[in-house]
């Protein structure tokens, strides 16, 4: 370790010294010095931001720890993919940064390929302008965006509907019941019942 700390002070190449700085986060982790091994993959990461293997230790020593500014730190340069992602929304979230967290949220959307997915993210974006941002309209919008992915989730259901009634929004609430009551399966008469009477109740006020 101490020659190729020594090698880092001498070299000037980028490729050289990122070498350097990962083979001394290895050796570091092999002596259990994590706080070491982290220190040189964040130096790592500052001559390569995507390097796989930087922000895999990043992820598994710093999570490990609990340092979840080290988290935000790195995989807020890493390249935008789900995984990377879904790193830095779990860091953000233990860090109660709201509003970032809901702008990454929105990036995973887009970047998760499963609609499932999709639509566990979006109402999780939902809930965090609900409950966090006191954002309503955002709220309903990304409750909306997960019964595109997902139209018959409950949860995101009944979440549109109580926040347009909340609102006032009479003529969107009329519209999720409408697209609600197409998702009631033929067994469940009682709900399909009471989505017709609070229809017919809107449409009569």
């Amino acid at each position: 370790l101490q020659m190729l700390r020594g090698e880092l002070e001498l070299v000037q190449d980028g490729a050289r010294r990122l070498a350097v700085q990962l083979e001394i986060a290895s050796l570091s982790r092999d002596e259990e010095d994590s706080d070491s091994a982290v220190d040189a993959y964040l130096a790592a990461l500052t001559l390569e931001p995507d390097n796989e293997r930087a922000l895999v230790g990043v992820r598994e020593l710093a999570r490990a720890k609990g340092r979840w500014d080290i988290l935000v730190g790195a995989f807020r340069n890493a390249p935008p993919t789900a995984e990377n992602l879904g790193v830095l929304a779990e860091a953000l979230r233990e860090r109660q940064e709201w509003n970032e967290l809901a702008q990454v949220l929105a990036k995973q959307i887009d970047a998760e390929p499963g609609n499932a997915e999709k639509a566990e993210l979006a109402h999780s974006l939902a809930e965090v302008c609900e409950t966090q941002l006191a954002d309503a309209a955002g709220a309903v919008n990304a409750y909306q965006r997960a019964l595109e992915f997902n139209p018959v989730r409950p949860e995101s259901q009944a979440a549109v509907a109580r926040l347009l009634e909340a609102q006032e929004r009479w003529p969107e609430l009329a519209t999720a019941f409408e697209q609600e009551l197409t998702t009631v399966p033929p067994t469940q008469v009682e709900r399909q019942v009471g989505l017709l009477l609070r229809l017919g109740q809107l449409r009569r006020d």
